[in-house]
């Protein structure tokens, strides 16, 4: 049930009703359109800032905001310790009870000590109510104690509700825009809040316009890119802490667009609206070619990089129940994408939150198709991503209503913080301010055994403060042995259902039994800014039973080389190989490396500053292969190896084949088929020819695969498939849906 407000403030909200008068100026986006190019505010606010009696309901507000005391939360906390845990926690995992803040926790940052930053607004009411819009309500939440800590930001003179943020490389949060006035413009201003004396302080002034629901991004580069909020031209944030207008980008874009960096260093949009393409921020900025998406307006949905240059997107426009996938690993082939299994519930107002295991968590949303707010079609049970099936599972549910101004964000301690909702007028109109906060504990910390006892977890005794890209470190663990997996997850920030950085990072690693660190891990950074834009990643590990460790924060920086590219596919048929990778922020050129045994590469080949390359007239044999960066007198380490069997037919060759059907039997041409194997590393593609016919040949016998089919005018009854090739296969169809 949505939080209950006092007596008087309910009848106060009456009185302005039955007396004609507007609490607000109405639901924020209903002042823009899908492109974030609406009107001015309606005619009808004329009431002088609400109601009878609004200064002196606005005044106990503002005391109880100031009056918040921890205690109630302490006593919460001490009594959840003594408490069983849920008998299906291994299954469902588990809520936490609810823990009240003084504020809603509209927008969410992680910050590198482990504490949640959160602001809202100026007050408990619909924005458009306030005269004044000179300082914002914020909040200090620490995980570990409990405690909160108001951190108001009193001092720039502006609000900072509606603003977009990121962590600058040196973990600085980092704010452009906001709200200027009861009208919802937006302002030009950029702030930094400083974690080491809880203070806020203004950047530059950004030369484009105001801005309101903008998205800033974290670039390669280590500048952050700073789109939309009503102005159609692009900024950048730079290294000197200047701004630069990107003139020739300028582009309509809706509020709050989806943008990641890319594995290929530009800028990747995605939606909320059905168009792709890339963005290249360099001089005064470029835009790609536009492919669609699925079709979609996806607004008030959200999205997830699990995976380097892997996106699960799912939900919004009328709480649609779809997930679209879209991959841009390989930089010299269109974002491919395919349609996952659908979410148990529809959603629209949700939010997906990455797992240190790669799964996708989502949580809250409304399921009616309302803009903002149905108290009555909330969706209270979460449901997970598995990465690998792509299905969605049910999970335990939350007791409070998450929609409209809810977040959610991974913690540390790899559970999940979800929170908020309210401020707005239909918010307001229904009773609905959530002040409050729960947390989740996936199932991965619980005993597998069904005893409802938390998981023994491994640890982390020492690992760097800071790391260099490519660079070799070491992580002493006294788990080492058991270690399945060593990721890192980028500090996230959080609002309006969507994290304007958040991203997955699986690395290389191995066992290590260094004298300095005891039994341990040496692990491999990532290996460009590409895959990971400067600036600080919580670090995990995973053991064999898939309980993650706490995170230390680790920051990733620029050495004194290249770093590495990472080749993401590979293969070989008639005596050729084909290799394409992620590459290199700075090289003017690549160097491939091979031979017949691995770690030893008795021939290279130069060729030039591309991203793919085909080796001409090799001998019948198995080969290892690495990629390497140089440019400007500096050279970069060598590339994963990958193995590249069968460069001309053998008797280990198997095929795999099959066609893509409509619904009446006929194939369908001109569809996309990929198929991939499953630790994501190999991956090709084939166009079905005009019977609707594809076949994939030269294939490693055992090998297992996923294969995916997309069409733009078809959707699939069983969009993926799973197989192992140990024989030849020609049955793998694909049957669309009926139209």
């Amino acid at each position: 049930m949505p939080t209950r407000r006092s007596r008087l403030q309910r009848v106060l909200f009456t009185c302005a009703v039955s007396l004609g008068f507007s609490l607000s100026i109405g639901a924020h986006e209903g002042h823009r359109d899908r492109n974030g190019r609406g009107p001015k505010v309606e005619e009808h606010v004329k009431t002088d800032f609400g109601f009878k009696g609004f200064r002196d309901l606005n005044k106990k507000l503002h005391e109880d905001f100031l009056s918040f005391d921890n205690r109630e939360n302490l006593g919460i906390a001490a009594n959840t310790h003594q408490s069983p845990f849920s008998l299906n926690g291994h299954l469902n995992g588990a809520w936490s009870p609810t823990f009240s803040l003084p504020l809603v926790p509209i927008h969410v940052m992680l910050l590198t000590n482990g504490k949640l930053l959160m602001w809202d607004s100026v007050g408990d009411l619909p924005t458009e109510n306030y005269p004044n819009h000179n300082f914002t309500r914020a909040s200090l939440w620490d995980p570990a104690t409990n405690l909160v800590t108001n951190v108001n930001n009193n001092t720039t003179g502006y609000n900072l509700f509606c603003a977009g943020f990121a962590h600058l490389p040196d973990g600085t949060p980092f704010l452009a825009g906001g709200n200027l006035n009861r009208f919802l413009q937006g302002i030009t201003a950029t702030h930094y809040f400083d974690q080491s004396n809880n203070s806020w302080s203004l950047g530059p002034f950004m030369n484009e316009g105001g801005r309101w629901y903008p998205s800033v991004t974290p670039l390669a580069s280590g500048e952050m890119l700073i789109t939309s909020g009503n102005p159609d031209t692009p900024e950048v944030y730079t290294l000197s802490g200047n701004l630069r207008g990107l003139s020739t980008a300028t582009w309509s874009m809706p509020l709050y667009p989806w943008l990641q960096a890319a594995p290929d260093g530009r800028a990747f949009y995605f939606g909320p609206n059905d168009a792709m393409r890339y963005l290249n921020e360099t001089g005064s900025g470029s835009w790609s070619a536009t492919w669609g998406r699925d079709g979609l307006f996806r607004e008030y949905g959200s999205y997830a990089m699990y995976d380097i240059g892997k996106i699960v997107a799912s939900g919004g426009g009328n709480s649609t129940r779809t997930t679209v996938h879209i991959d841009i690993r390989n930089p010299n082939i269109p974002p491919v994408v395919t349609n996952p299994a659908n979410m148990i519930h529809r959603r629209r107002q949700h939010n997906l939150t990455i797992l240190p295991d790669g799964s996708v968590l989502a949580t809250g949303g409304n399921s009616s198709g309302a803009n903002l707010l149905d108290i009555n079609n909330n969706v209270y049970q979460a449901e997970l991503w598995n990465p690998v099936t792509q299905t969605w599972r049910a999970l335990s549910s939350s007791e409070k209503i998450r929609q409209y101004h809810s977040t959610a964000i991974l913690l540390p301690d790899a559970r999940v913080f979800t929170g908020g909702g309210g401020i707005c007028d239909v918010c307001y109109a229904n009773d609905y301010l959530e002040k409050n906060l729960e947390i989740y504990t996936p199932p991965y910390l619980f005993d597998q055994d069904g005893s409802g006892n938390l998981a023994a977890r491994p640890s982390i005794a020492a690992v760097p403060t800071s790391v260099v890209y490519d660079q070799s470190f070491s992580i002493a663990t006294p788990d080492a042995p058991d270690i399945s997996q060593v990721v890192m997850m980028r500090v996230s920030s959080v609002t309006h259902a969507i994290d304007f950085e958040q991203r997955r990072v699986p690395l290389v690693f191995n066992i290590a039994g260094d004298s300095a660190i005891g039994t341990g891990l040496t692990v491999k950074a990532p290996p460009n800014s590409n895959i990971a834009p400067p600036g600080y990643y919580m670090l995990f590990l995973i053991d064999s039973s898939g309980v993650p460790s706490v995170a230390e924060m680790v920051r990733v920086e620029y050495g004194s080389d290249l770093g590495a590219p990472l080749i993401v596919e590979s293969y070989g048929g008639q005596s050729q190989v084909t290799l394409s990778w992620i590459p290199v922020l700075g090289a003017t050129g690549y160097t491939i490396k091979y031979g017949t045994s691995s770690g030893n590469y008795t021939d290279t080949v130069q060729v030039g500053s591309v991203t793919t390359a085909t080796i001409m007239n090799l001998p019948v044999s198995q080969y290892y292969f690495v990629v390497s960066a140089s440019g400007n007198s500096v050279v970069g380490g060598n590339s994963n190896e990958v193995v590249v069997s069968n460069v001309g037919p053998t008797s280990a060759a198997v095929e795999l084949s099959g066609r893509v059907l409509g619904p009446n039997g006929v194939g369908i041409p001109n569809a996309r088929v990929r198929l991939q194997g499953q630790d994501g590393e190999y991956q090709r593609n084939a166009i079905t020819n005009s019977f609707g016919y594809y076949a994939f040949r030269d294939l490693e016998s055992g090998s297992a695969y996923i294969v995916s089919v997309e069409s733009k005018r078809h959707s699939f009854q069983e969009p993926t498939r799973f197989v192992t090739a140990n024989e030849n296969l020609s049955n793998i169809d694909f049957v669309s849906d009926p139209w």
